[in-house]
């Protein structure tokens, strides 16, 4: 999908008559993923099919190596890209988008549980200056191989025992050495993030037994005070938080009835919006038949508007 957009964007710069695309247009061009919009709408930062982060129009790369990188973020104020990579020291990088120069931040640790719809682990501060991700404590380990002691429902994660390791919220500073702060902890897995302000929005399963019972719901927590707010509470599951510009809103997308397991999500999402402080939601376009994914906010005439597929 990410190609046949960048295609169009080239047809378009260069003038050409418009036409339809063919095969031959698809295997003219490098394979890309991750397409992420720079916040002036200038660049746009692509993963290529080699696994490096290159900017276009141009094609600059802007790393490249035998590695691995991934998840391209831009800093709010343009000037950096933040990024995940299979390099040795630290898998959490960010690059100077003028000089290319890439620095490590520090390591993530993950756990190996598979967590159905996981969205955005990575995100900056407004100010350009932190970076909050997604990730185990690297201090938990594992249980013994054997014997191994169940002790919940879900103690397998599709190919593999679960390490039992929950993903939490953390904050890092943006620059190389920083020390990682936790922010959140609990016998509960968190993902799905996004930060305005002092708030990072986030998604969590907080049910009584969520192995039995999927249902992700929606909460915030202040960075500096480290407090917790539940914003829904709903049968169904929210997911892909985001907020408006301004800060005021959040949309998502979400079901509305209630499920029992990870693999019976058979209802489509659609998106919905409700003020970032609590209250009430608003089901945004409930009159569309088919599913939809990926909100995100465009500032219009100083108004926030949702852009969605």
């Amino acid at each position: 999908m990410y190609r046949i957009l960048l295609l169009g964007m080239v047809m378009a710069a260069g003038g050409q008559a418009a036409r339809l695309l063919t095969p031959a247009d698809l295997t003219a061009y490098p394979e890309m993923s991750e397409c992420v919009l720079a916040p002036d709408g200038r660049t746009v930062a692509v993963v290529t099919g080699s696994g490096h982060i290159a900017l276009y129009p141009g094609g600059r790369l802007l790393t490249a190596g035998d590695f691995r990188d991934s998840s391209p973020r831009w800093s709010p104020d343009g000037k950096r890209i933040a990024f995940f990579s299979n390099r040795k020291g630290a898998n959490l990088w960010v690059a100077e988008v003028a000089g290319g120069t890439s620095t490590p931040i520090t390591e993530v640790a993950h756990s190996n549980f598979w967590l159905p719809s996981k969205g955005n682990g990575l995100a900056w501060s407004p100010d350009s200056q932190r970076l909050a991700f997604v990730g185990a404590d690297p201090a938990v380990p594992a249980p013994a191989a054997d014997p191994r002691v169940i002790t919940r429902l879900q103690f397998k994660s599709r190919t593999d025992y679960s390490d039992d390791r929950r993903e939490h919220v953390w904050i890092v500073d943006a620059g190389a050495g920083a020390k990682p702060r936790q922010l959140t902890s609990g016998d509960f897995h968190e993902h799905s993030i996004d930060w305005r302000d002092r708030r990072i929005v986030f998604v969590s399963n907080r049910r009584p037994d969520p192995d039995a019972v999927h249902n992700y719901d929606l909460f915030t927590v202040d960075v500096e005070a480290g407090t917790v707010r539940r914003l829904t509470g709903t049968p169904g599951c929210e997911y892909a938080p985001v907020f408006s510009p301004d800060g005021r809103w959040i949309a998502y997308t979400a079901t509305k009835r209630a499920i029992t397991t990870v693999d019976s999500v058979a209802e489509d999402t659609h998106v919905w919006a409700l003020p970032s402080k609590g209250g009430p939601a608003r089901f945004l376009n409930h009159s569309l038949d088919r599913r939809s994914s990926a909100p995100r906010w465009a500032w219009v005439n100083a108004a926030s508007t949702l852009v969605m597929t």
